[in-house]
Order: C-alpha cells, then sequence, then structure tokens
C-alpha cells in the first residue's frame, strides 16, 4: 500500500482522526490537530515507516 504523505495534508488527517475517534470511538473530546499528525510523519519517516512502504509497493 502506498502512501497517502503527498496526497493528504496533515490537517485532513487529523479531521478524519478527530471525526472517527467522536463518531465511532464515543470520543467527544478527541483532539488531534496538524501538528501531532506531522510530528507522527516525521517520526515514521525517521524510523523508516514511510519509506519502506513505498519501497514496498514498487518491488
Amino acid at each position: 500500500m502506498s502512501s497517502f504523505n503527498a496526497q493528504v495534508s496533515d490537517q485532513q488527517v487529523a479531521e478524519l482522526v478527530n471525526f472517527a475517534r467522536q463518531v465511532w470511538g464515543a470520543q467527544k473530546d478527541a483532539t488531534v490537530d496538524n501538528d501531532m499528525v506531522k510530528e507522527i510523519r516525521e517520526k515514521l519517516d525517521r524510523e523508516g515507516y514511510l519509506n519502506h512502504l513505498q519501497m514496498k509497493k514498487s518491488d
């Protein structure tokens, strides 16, 4: 599966996560913001997860 990093903004990911948590997770106080998403994406990239997924697709 390819990464959605270039296709979906940090803000869009945050909005989707908040929606899912509030509607399906019964977590009305869910607050994920674009800075949190950016931090997680950067961590995954540093640890090689994002690049691994992209390389895996081309194999």
